[in-house]
């Protein structure tokens, strides 16, 4: 059963993104999809790199330990989000995983994996991908003295002023310390364990899915505990992938989860050889113990199982989702408008339209507000709740809506609720609504 479970993961994962119907990411529009068919191409080449990407880090974890470092990673949904969203970082992490294995064939060869790796890393998201990382802001010395420079204006203007020498003050503000301190800051985000192993028990206002379950961190400590009282080894493959997961983390700028995707493959190791370990010995109270968490685990991966399934909105990007709303309504409808004016916040339209209609005209993108400028005759308006009845109305319940409109001579052909408003201050109500 231990060995199928990699397998029942994948499938799994495939099954829930069949099911819920995920439209493309600009990102895999940019790459030319342009119909379903596309999508699933692209998706199933970025779940094949993600496999290899898997395999190519395998090569750190024991034989024996192999099956459930598998079994850690494949269970981790920011995986699924991968390769079901972003082509360029499955892509990145096939090419990383690759240059580590490239480099550990080597005779000095973990220097040289954490050498190619950082060279990779640096390659790809500085150079060819352009992410403008915040630790390049906080390592800048110019912003590090108008950061002083503020402070200085701020605590001159406090009143009663206490004077002290400058020179004094400069020595606990100046532009060096600013920057290190600020860097200091940013890098040990990368330590955010409420990302890593408790992001489904209180989910943080950022987008970010779900990457290990909370009872895994019990599993994780117990690592740490082998370690310490070394019954199970550190090894030089973990200690390189780790610090370059740290660089990645880094010199990126996405999501956290995104950012931190590099840690399943050095935490999978030590999780997995504390398994193996204790699972092989007779102490049955340790034993037992591990089981129970691994259970907790198993079950903490079928509510995030079910809760993906039952709100995919409440996890997943909103605005792929919006677009497929209003698109979709289009091609079902087909309304024969020469004018079609869309919200600011759907900027994308235009680009998603050869997706879901045949022949796409022109958008209209506008900030419109119809509170301030009457509707015109014969007209489509894509919109959220300011949109159509002014930015003051934004938290209108749905039949406040349907009656302001109808009293304005316009009929609301559809409505939905867009979670974690995507167009700030607008409200969550995404209207397609015509006047007459």
């Amino acid at each position: 059963m231990v060995f199928l479970l990699p397998f029942v993961l994948v499938v799994a994962e495939l099954i829930w993104q069949i099911i819920i119907g995920y439209p493309p990411t600009i990102e895999q529009l940019d790459f030319g999809v342009k119909n379903p068919a596309g999508l699933w191409v692209i998706r199933i080449i970025s779940l094949i790199f993600i496999i290899l990407s898997i395999h190519l880090f395998s090569i750190a974890v024991s034989q024996k330990s192999k099956r459930y470092y598998w079994i850690f990673i494949l269970a981790v949904p920011a995986i699924s989000l991968i390769w079901m969203c972003y082509p360029i970082d499955a892509f990145k992490l096939f090419l990383i995983s690759l240059s580590f294995y490239a480099g550990s064939k080597f005779k000095k060869g973990f220097t040289l994996a954490t050498v190619f790796g950082f060279i990779t890393i640096l390659i790809l998201n500085l150079g060819v991908f352009k992410q403008n990382p915040k630790i390049l802001e906080t390592l800048s010395l110019s912003n590090a003295q108008a950061e002083v420079t503020n402070r200085f204006v701020t605590e001159d203007s406090i009143k009663p002023n206490i004077h002290i020498p400058t020179l004094v003050r400069r020595i606990g503000y100046n532009k060096y310390y600013i920057s290190l301190k600020n860097s200091t800051e940013e890098s040990l985000n990368f330590l955010d364990m409420e990302t890593v192993f408790f992001q489904e028990v209180h989910p943080l206002d950022q987008k970010a899915f779900v990457i290990f379950f909370w009872p895994e961190i019990f599993i994780f400590c117990i690592a740490l505990y082998l370690i310490s009282i070394k019954k199970i080894l550190v090894q030089k493959s973990f200690l390189v992938i780790l610090l370059l997961s740290f660089i990645y983390f880094l010199t990126t700028n996405s999501s956290q989860d995104l950012r931190l995707i590099l840690i399943i493959f050095p935490f999978s190791l030590l999780m997995s050889d504390a398994v193996y370990y204790i699972l092989s010995k007779k102490e049955k109270l340790i034993k037992a113990l591990l089981i129970f968490f691994i259970f907790l685990s198993f079950y903490g991966w079928l509510t995030d199982y079910y809760d993906r399934f039952v709100r995919p909105s409440f996890w997943l990007d909103n605005r792929p989702i919006a677009y497929g709303f209003v698109l979709s309504n289009l091609q079902k409808t087909n309304p024969h408008y020469n004018n079609a004016v869309v919200s600011e916040a759907l900027y994308a339209i235009d680009e998603y339209c050869p997706y879901y209609l045949k022949k796409c005209g022109q958008f209209n993108i506008n900030n419109f507000d119809l509170f301030l400028t009457p509707p015109q005759k014969d007209t489509l308006y894509v919109g959220f709740t300011g949109n159509l009845l002014g930015v003051n109305s934004k938290d209108a319940k749905a039949d406040e809506i349907k009656r302001s409109l109808n009293g304005r001579g316009m009929e609301i052909l559809n409505m939905t609720p867009i979670l974690n408003n995507i167009a700030n201050g607008y409200g969550q109500e995404l209207i397609i609504a015509k006047s007459r």
